[in-house]
């Protein structure tokens, strides 16, 4: 791809961060309220596991609705599509990014951002597949030189938790890279994080629940450590207006994320437009 992409360079600085999130790294070492369920029935794995390539589409996403996985796991490395310059602070939206990850430990040398032109934030900007495809597929193939080949690729679903067109754009796009990525690294699995509807969305920590009876066979991350959540969004300090701060509180994304494994294939629910395509590097 040669149309102006920038692959932006991490100018965060980890030592002054580790000052300004001391409190936020030690709440999530000693924290004890973060769990994995997984259940019996569940047999070829055990949800997302060993270094997990996390792949969204702003800054911002990371903490709104992958939380429960943040603090559950470790080793993740986090891919963002875009550097959400939709009000043209992509920016700061970039460092605001590379702190939030910091503060669940996630140092800026595992937090890749794209500044791609076909891929700028926006609800009426429609994210090509295949660019986002080539993206993922680049990042594999760089965490497996780096000697951390991914056993794990984590993302949005079709529905994309809130219905953002970027959010649909960038699970489409893995699903067109996955038979390649595949083929690189036959040990990946990847996982897409379950939409709800929107009272269960908005029920926190109560859809715990309701996931355990609702969706026994779903790979379960629980976190009740919704402090670390609020710390991370303030850090994100151009989109925390009021109603992410309710957001926070009464999502069910703060309290637990439910994974369906995708099959290692395009689905057939994918246009033909999608299926997998040439990845020329």
């Amino acid at each position: 791809m040669s149309h102006g992409i920038k692959i932006l360079e991490p100018s965060f600085d980890d030592t002054k961060a580790s000052r300004a999130c001391k409190v936020i790294r030690s709440s999530i070492n000693t924290n004890k309220l973060n769990f994995t369920i997984t259940t019996a029935k569940m047999r070829r794995s055990t949800g997302p596991v060993g270094c997990i390539l996390l792949v969204i589409a702003h800054p911002d996403d990371e903490a709104m609705f992958f939380s429960p996985l943040l603090m559950s796991k470790e080793n993740i490395h986090v891919l963002c599509m875009s550097t959400g310059n939709d009000q043209g602070l992509g920016r700061e939206r970039c460092d605001e990014l590379r702190a939030s990850c910091f503060s669940y430990g996630i140092s800026a040398d595992k937090v890749t951002i794209v500044d791609d032109p076909l891929l700028q934030d926006g609800m009426e900007i429609d994210w090509p597949e295949p660019a986002i495809a080539v993206h993922v597929y680049n990042k594999v193939c760089s965490m497996q030189s780096a000697g951390q080949p991914p056993q794990s690729l984590v993302t949005f679903d079709e529905i994309g938790c809130s219905g953002h067109p970027n959010h649909i754009a960038t699970f489409r796009g893995v699903c067109v890279a996955l038979p390649q990525l595949i083929q690189i690294a036959p040990a990946l699995t990847a996982f897409k994080l379950n939409s709800t509807n929107i009272v269960r969305k908005y029920s926190g920590v109560f859809d715990i629940m309701v996931s355990c009876l609702l969706a026994p066979d779903d790979y379960m991350d629980i976190s009740l450590n919704v402090s670390q959540v609020y710390n991370a969004m303030t850090l994100h300090k151009t989109q925390f207006v009021w109603y992410r701060r309710i957001f926070v509180l009464i999502s069910r994304f703060s309290y637990v994320n439910t994974y369906t494994e995708l099959p290692r294939y395009v689905s057939p629910a994918i246009d033909d437009s999608l299926r997998p395509v040439s990845l020329q590097l």
